[in-house]
């Protein structure tokens, strides 16, 4: 399980990886121009294939007793992925440039060629990540670390050939992440020669795109909850201001890679206990759902130290001005692994409208949030925002996960841990800074602190970690 959540961190994790090299060779306004082509190819991602791919988180268990019936879901659902791409980029062509300038204020954020190849490269990307879950559901770690590992590491050499050594900019970053992306989709071609039929199972297509089209509504909410806003703001600050706030972001981003990646890699384990519904599996969950919650924290330390030193990554003084703002923001972005992890019930039973109406709920207090509190306190009002919506996001999708599939949670692991960590966090900074400490100081501080507490309060549950994935279903 660790290798899994480790491969499923370090590939959404690239942008903080390269960072070294975006922030020496990008000018402010060309990090900010990049950053926000990635939200584009976020955005991009959830509706240029009608995100069909969702369906394989659960709809492989539908059809896994049938290895044979189990093939041909693969091959329909990655060849429809690309029938249905191919026709949105061809529109995408002729309405992308309408679209840029209705959104983008600034006349540096061109649609051709920044926009348009990144949504190609979203469109491959999709494609390849259905076959990645797959992968991932069966439990493959040697064709998934391959194929992951390989897209990783082509990324990085292509991003720095185009970047550092030939100099394209902007376009060669994006341009990077689209070749990356075409020398793994024909590498998943060679290692699966069948796996794109020129006859797709149209059930099993309509059954998927059912289950991941009222999904769309909630993935957009969830996209300008966690990431729109830095396009909303490009509206009202120049590009220069939009680069400082996105960094921030990206240091603080980390946790959630760290919760995301958590989840992706219990999933199959957790939903196959559901699956079993044996109540003597209850103490495997409530362990899993202990790993969900208390693995993250380890992102929060090493987050708060990187963004409290961050003169050990540019020398550009104009970002040191978010340094004490990091270790709130980190702890702002932890919180949503609540809504993450009550979510999952809601996944399970396929409650796609459920989940679409709870986020929109969160959405309106969201934005209600915003607007009260941005012009009162700038961006603490931001991160202010966040915390209030991520708290509701989970209470409600706690209560309707619950009526889904119940789960005897051990509440003292998965809050009272939490709240110690977090309570210690800011313990730590306030002693520092108040003794007169750096910040730089005050991040090391804390990192060896808080890191020593989480695996202290962890140590006893590390062999049954052990024991439940030896012995899960293989």
């Amino acid at each position: 399980m660790l290798f899994y959540t480790f491969l499923g961190f370090i590939r959404p994790a690239l942008a903080v990886i390269l960072l070294p090299i975006y922030l020496s060779v990008f000018s402010k306004n060309e990090w900010a121009i990049y950053s926000l082509m990635l939200v584009v190819g976020n955005f991009s991602m959830i509706i240029l294939t009608w995100r069909i791919n969702a369906a394989m988180l659960t709809k492989y268990f539908d059809y896994y007793h049938d290895r044979n019936t189990l093939r041909r879901y693969l091959r329909s659902i990655f060849s429809a992925s690309i029938v249905i791409g191919v026709i949105m980029i061809v529109l995408s062509y002729f309405i992308g440039p309408l679209i840029f300038d209705l959104i983008f204020k600034s006349e540096e954020i061109l649609f051709f060629p920044y926009g348009f190849t990144i949504l190609i490269y979203a469109v491959l990307s999709e494609i390849n990540i259905s076959y990645f879950i797959f992968l991932k559901n069966e439990r493959n770690l040697r064709k998934y670390a391959l194929v992951v590992i390989t897209q990783v590491l082509l990324v990085i050499f292509l991003q720095f050939l185009l970047i550092v050594v030939l100099k394209e900019g902007v376009q060669g970053a994006v341009l990077g992440m689209l070749l990356a992306n075409v020398i793994t989709f024909i590498m998943i071609l060679f290692l699966e020669k069948d796996i794109i039929t020129f006859r797709p199972d149209m059930q099993m297509v309509r059954k998927s795109l059912v289950f991941s089209i009222p999904l769309i509504p909630y993935l957009m909410i969830y996209w300008f909850m966690t990431k729109g806003e830095r396009i909303f703001i490009e509206q009202f600050m120049d590009l220069a201001s939009v680069g400082t706030y996105i960094l921030l972001v990206t240091f603080t981003g980390v946790t959630v890679l760290f919760i995301e990646a958590t989840i992706n890699g219990v999933r199959p384990f957790l939903f196959e206990l559901f699956t079993r519904n044996a109540r003597d599996d209850n103490k495997a969950i409530q362990l899993l759902t202990r790993l969900i919650v208390n693995t993250p924290l380890l992102a929060l330390p090493l987050v708060i130290f990187v963004g409290s030193n961050i003169n050990l990554i540019t020398t550009n003084k104009d970002y040191y001005e978010i340094i004490p703002f990091v270790s709130f923001a980190a702890v702002v972005a932890y919180t949503l692994v609540y809504g993450k992890m009550f979510y999952q019930h809601l996944v399970y039973r396929k409650k796609s409208f459920m989940v679409t109406a709870l986020s929109f709920i969160s959405l309106v207090v969201f934005v209600f949030a915003l607007i009260k509190l941005v012009p009162w306190l700038g961006v603490s009002g931001v991160l202010w925002s966040v915390l209030i919506v991520n708290i509701v996001f989970g209470v409600l999708f706690y209560i309707a996960g619950q009526k889904a599939i119940y789960v005897d949670y051990n509440y003292k692991d998965i809050l009272g841990i939490p709240l110690v960590c977090v309570g210690l966090i800011f313990l730590v900074e306030y002693l520092c800074i108040h003794n007169g400490m750096s910040y730089g100081l005050y991040g090391l501080v804390q990192f060896f602190v808080v890191t020593s507490v989480v695996f202290l309060l962890n140590r006893s549950s590390i062999s049954e970690y052990r024991h439940i994935f030896m012995n899960s279903k293989s």
